[in-house]
């Protein structure tokens, strides 16, 4: 009869580089001291005794362990200062109530709550890949009466990086559309022209990498996927696609390799976000009327950050009039978030 016996751990790597060797030694002992070898070992233990083993364990170990990492990271701060320090980024007030700058910086602007936990720096860095994402107006045809304009921003878990979260595993952008106009139905269709457009234009320039586009399909979060070929084939079933996304109010996703810097000597994987606002314009209607097609309205000034000041009041003046200022008319797409 066989023995059974207890397989033995590989040996750590080496390296004949000095500064290599040092920083994996030093990774090597955080991994022992933290026990983060132990957790990974337990979770894989855990999900090879599934009823279900997954074709691909290994996202659900990466996952644990950052989640183990991130808890020993907040335990090691043993007194309250540890965690104020990273929610206490002073922020200056503007005209509008619910729209602040970072002091001392001036390409951070949103809501001064989520300000607060920012860091401007940090962000600084996502400057140059954002403006490299939006398409200029020159490019934005739609013909008379219809205006578009284009607010970018960083959102998602990216903007606190190097506050409350670690480095972010990718880096979202969002880029809304903002298109006024008469016929809404004719600014959605617009709005499709622009992602097409937008995404060719991604795939066109060559410098950053587009893997694939989420179209939503239903609210539930179905959606229909098409790789930067079928696109480019299939732009008719495409266009529909993303007009029809606006009724399920959730973006339309492109997957991506973005370069962060204009040398090109470094990559992280992201996302870009798309999403409308049409603000209709009538004589009728004495004014403008907002139509929004996110979950709800203003939810991108709690969830992002805008890097030009004037974008970010233009989002928040379709919904929040300045003080002394009347603001459009009319009744929102989408009713307001709940507290």
């Amino acid at each position: 009869m066989a023995t059974s016996r207890t397989t033995e751990r590989p040996a750590l790597p080496t390296s004949s580089e000095p500064a290599a060797a040092r920083h994996l030694n030093g990774l090597c002992k955080y991994v022992v001291e933290k026990r983060l070898q132990k957790s990974l070992e337990k979770t894989c233990v855990e999900v090879m005794k599934g009823a279900k083993v997954p074709r691909n364990p290994y996202p659900v170990f990466v996952q644990r362990a950052r989640q183990q990492a991130e808890r020993i990271r907040l335990s090691s701060w043993t007194i309250p200062e540890g965690f104020q320090s990273s929610t206490t980024f002073p922020t200056e007030p503007t005209a509008l109530g619910h729209v602040a700058g970072s002091k001392g910086f001036s390409h951070v602007w949103g809501h001064p709550v989520v300000l607060r936990c920012v860091s401007p720096p940090a962000i600084e860095r996502a400057a140059w890949l954002i403006e490299d994402v939006t398409p200029p107006l020159s490019i934005l045809r739609c013909g008379q009466p219809y205006t578009i304009q284009v607010l970018p921003a960083l959102t998602g878990p990216s903007i606190f990086s190097d506050t409350l979260f670690p480095a972010p595993h990718e880096l979202a952008i969002l880029q809304l559309y903002v298109i006024a106009g008469p016929d809404p139905e004719r600014a959605s269709a617009l709005y499709a022209d622009c992602v097409l457009g937008d995404v060719l234009r991604t795939v066109q320039q060559g410098r950053h990498y587009l893997l694939r586009v989420k179209v939503p399909s239903s609210s539930e979060g179905h959606f229909d996927l098409f790789n930067k070929e079928e696109v480019e084939a299939r732009r008719s079933a495409f266009l529909s696609g993303v007009q029809r996304s606006l009724k399920t109010q959730l973006p339309v996703q492109a997957d991506c390799v973005w370069r962060t810097d204009p040398q090109g000597a470094a990559f992280q994987g992201g996302v870009k976000l798309y999403s409308l606002c049409v603000l209709q314009t009538s004589e009728t209607l004495r004014g403008e009327k907002v139509l929004d097609f996110s979950e709800c309205p203003l939810i991108h000034l709690y969830s992002s950050v805008f890097l030009h000041q004037a974008h970010a009041e233009a989002y928040v003046r379709m919904f929040l009039p300045a003080k002394g200022h009347p603001g459009p008319t009319g009744k929102w797409r989408s009713p307001p978030c709940k507290a």
